[in-house]
């Protein structure tokens, strides 16, 4: 995958325990068998202590598959909002691989029962070696630098928050299978998508 080396380049932090694993493993806390693609996790000894956000993937495809996009997109948003409850942080990191393109995002609970899910940016991953200088562009390394900031200023400010108000803020998650439900059954691949994927 070529977007590996870049994500680790952001999210692998060994001096202080913090990685990027491609697992696939059941987090903790969620419900059946959904996982996500990735996490971004810190290590205590030989224990993987707390995450600090999730990523899905997919791979690159002629034309793009808006059904399974959106779908990703909510499992981010999900995954995400579960993690803060659950580790009472304030915010997480997340991001979208659709083929040659990252999204990332933030993910943050800032008000009562309001969790809020923003881009920060995207990049466009070079596909092939006579393309590479593309990542080097000023806008891709403007980006790049927005969220490796995004993410220091997340592990810095995010740390366990165990105050009653923020206790309050938090909101029970539906499960999956009940905001699946609400995603129509009808697989159109080329279906009419408010968002850019």
């Amino acid at each position: 995958m070529f977007s590996d080396p870049i994500l680790r380049s952001l999210f692998n932090l060994p001096d202080q325990h913090v990685h990027l694993r491609w697992s696939n493993k059941k987090v903790s806390g969620s419900e059946n068998n959904i996982r996500p693609d990735s996490a971004i996790s810190s290590r205590s000894q030989l224990q993987w202590s707390h995450d600090w956000g999730y990523g899905e993937a997919k791979t690159y495809e002629p034309t793009n598959n808006n059904h399974a996009l959106a779908k990703d997109m909510i499992r981010i948003a999900m995954f995400n909002k579960n993690l803060i409850n659950k580790a009472n942080i304030r915010a997480t990191i997340g991001f979208q691989i659709n083929g040659f393109r990252i999204t990332f995002y933030v993910i943050e609970l800032n008000f009562h029962a309001i969790y809020t899910m923003t881009e920060l940016c995207y990049i466009d991953i070079p596909q092939s070696v006579e393309q590479i200088d593309q990542i080097t562009t000023n806008s891709n390394l403007r980006a790049l630098a927005q969220v490796a900031h995004a993410f220091d200023m997340l592990r810095n400010t995010s740390l366990r928050c165990t105050n009653e108000e923020f206790t309050q803020k938090k909101t029970e998650s539906i499960k999956f299978e009940d905001l699946e439900s609400l995603i129509s059954k009808k697989r159109d691949r080329a279906s009419p998508c408010s968002s850019r994927f």
